[in-house]
């Protein structure tokens, strides 16, 4: 089972959910899951939860695949377990944190009635930053023989935003109304454009539309758009170089 989680426009973080064949299954079924598995890493960049196998606390064996804090033993599964994680770079989150074996062990046998840790969250080696931790929780009200595997990511999921369009809105350069041959220039252009356009008609929203259109209209002509002037940084002029 896979689960696509998109993080940003370009990134994903997909997570797979595995299990594998038990003990006694045919050799011929271990080696079809394992192929599948390899099909399914060579194509995305995984995070992998609930593996079922059993791999040792010797990490000097598998750098980078198995952290310092391991239990255990290794079984007939898991060194295939353990060689797909070293063939794509991944690592086995439950073996890097330092917690109490109470907090790694997840399945007791039923026979011997010893605890053992069988299911397993494994991600990349370049995203195990993203891991706050990996920890067995164990059941307060109720027992049972399998407990659950909890982690806990970092993935910080970027908020999708519509594009809109821009609204520009132009500034008139009222600076020059103070001058009376502009000031009379711009009445005349208005009274102008009131008598052309007549009584306004239609509804509110359509009488303000047409009015807005003349206001709109008259300063463009005889005022113009308003420039700005940026000031430079460094110019002989700024008392504050001196």
């Amino acid at each position: 089972m896979t689960l696509r989680l998109p993080l940003s426009h370009k990134r994903h973080a997909t997570i797979i959910s595995a299990y594998t064949p038990t003990l006694i299954s045919s050799e011929e079924a271990f080696e079809q899951f394992y192929a599948d598995l390899s099909s399914i890493f060579s194509t995305i960049p995984a995070i992998l939860e609930d593996f079922s196998a059993r791999v040792c606390s010797t990490h000097g064996r598998w750098d980078g695949v198995l952290g310092r804090h391991g239990v255990g033993k290794v079984n007939s599964n898991s060194l295939l377990l353990l060689s797909k994680c070293a063939e794509f770079v991944l690592v086995i989150a439950n073996t890097v944190f330092r917690l109490t074996n109470k907090y790694k062990n997840n399945w007791i046998h039923p026979k011997s009635k010893q605890w053992h840790l069988i299911d397993y969250v494994i991600v990349r080696q370049r995203d195990l930053r993203e891991v706050n931790v990996t920890r067995v929780m164990r059941e307060a009200e109720s027992w049972t023989d399998h407990s659950l595997v909890r982690t806990i990511l970092n993935l910080h999921i970027v908020p999708h935003h519509h594009c809109q369009p821009k609204l520009v809105h132009t500034a008139f350069n009222t600076a020059r109304l103070r001058y009376p041959s502009v000031l009379q220039k711009f009445q005349s252009k208005l009274n102008e454009k009131l008598s052309v356009t007549g009584p306004l008609t239609g509804d509110p929203v359509q009488k303000w539309n047409q009015f807005r259109e003349v206001l709109t209209d008259a300063p463009k002509l005889e005022l113009g758009p308003k420039k700005r002037h940026h000031q430079e940084w460094f110019e002989e002029t700024n008392t504050y170089c001196h």
